[in-house]
């Protein structure tokens, strides 16, 4: 029964991660835009086509645009069909980036981009599935092939009078075993800086719901309003500072923000009037948020209970860590 289902009943693991950025994107996107309707709100999403959280964002927000850049269609029942606002495309990520450039309509936009969702690099793949220990040569990978890449999104994007924020993946470099020796080869060292510094957009950052548990990802969001800038930051200190964070502390503040979320859905949905769609999209999407957020907030409280610190959640910035020592 559609009035039983919640994100961890229904959700699987593998789809939580994607629901939380959507969930949390839309949430910042009515912040941040009171004036602005649904339906006047499109989504620019960049690889997260595939995975199962769509159906549950189209019917959480049915006036909204969704342009879905991906290689393959998440399937969707013909009855959903059918009232959806949502056109695929197979973009490359630069197709994809010039076509939010380009866009000359009224709507405002929010853009995310994951690009791991779109296409995984072959070496990277086999690099996670042979578990080898990282080095400062997979780290400039996965520097030149996503951190590079979404900075250089964001300074495009900033340029878009029509973009409200810009969602990503979060990650510095990792402090290696090899660090001492090749140290020196890093391909985000910047002549003009220590080594153990690095250029950063400024951008606010978050817990990630649904991350894998010893994970240090967190998610990057780009607010438009505040134009684009960098910070330089002590990268060494942020990743000793993360691996030195308890996954037990990890896990609470991840549950801590996706209670935030599903209460600030309902709050925005009250303070608009109602939701979106018709009656029984309206009731599924009550009963599947208030069903959500007593589930996590059950979570929570067992998380808190076996957590000997006191953790609250909150959001994090760049600029702060650019003064960590």
């Amino acid at each position: 029964m559609a009035g039983s289902q919640s994100l961890l009943s229904t959700v699987s693991a593998s789809n939580r991660k994607l629901f939380a950025v959507g969930l949390h994107t839309m949430n910042e996107f009515q912040v941040r835009c009171p004036e602005v309707k649904q339906a006047d709100m499109r989504v620019v999403w960049f690889g997260g086509g595939l995975q199962g959280q769509m159906p549950l964002l189209f019917a959480l927000y049915p006036d909204a645009e969704f342009e879905i850049h991906t290689q393959r269609a998440c399937p969707v029942s013909a009855e959903l069909k059918q009232n959806l606002k949502v056109s695929y495309h197979k973009s490359s990520m630069e197709e994809c980036l010039r076509q939010v450039e380009a866009y000359e309509g009224k709507q405002k936009l929010a853009v995310l981009l994951d690009m791991d969702y779109h296409i995984k690099p072959g070496e990277l793949a086999a690099l996670n599935k042979a578990n080898i220990p990282p080095t400062v040569e997979s780290e400039s990978v996965h520097y030149d092939t996503y951190t590079a890449q979404y900075a250089a999104a964001c300074e495009r994007l900033a340029r878009c009078p029509h973009v409200v924020l810009v969602s990503m993946p979060f990650r510095l470099p990792w402090i290696t075993n090899d660090i001492a020796e090749n140290g020196h080869k890093a391909r985000w060292l910047d002549a003009r800086l220590e080594r153990h510094e690095m250029w950063c957009p400024n951008m606010l950052l978050f817990p990630q719901f649904g991350s894998r548990v010893k994970s240090t990802e967190l998610r990057g969001v780009l607010v438009m309003a505040g134009g684009f800038s960098m910070s330089i930051v002590n990268w060494h200190a942020v990743d000793e500072a993360m691996y030195k964070t308890t996954t037990e502390t990890r896990e609470l503040e991840r549950a801590q923000f996706m209670l935030l979320q599903l209460e600030l859905n309902q709050a925005l949905a009250t303070a608009r009037g109602g939701r979106a769609g018709d009656e029984g999209v309206r009731a599924w999407a009550d009963a599947f948020i208030g069903n959500s957020v007593a589930e996590v907030r059950a979570l929570v409280q067992s998380l808190e209970s076996a957590n000997p610190e006191k953790v609250l959640y909150k959001e994090r910035s760049v600029c702060a860590w650019s003064e960590i020592a």
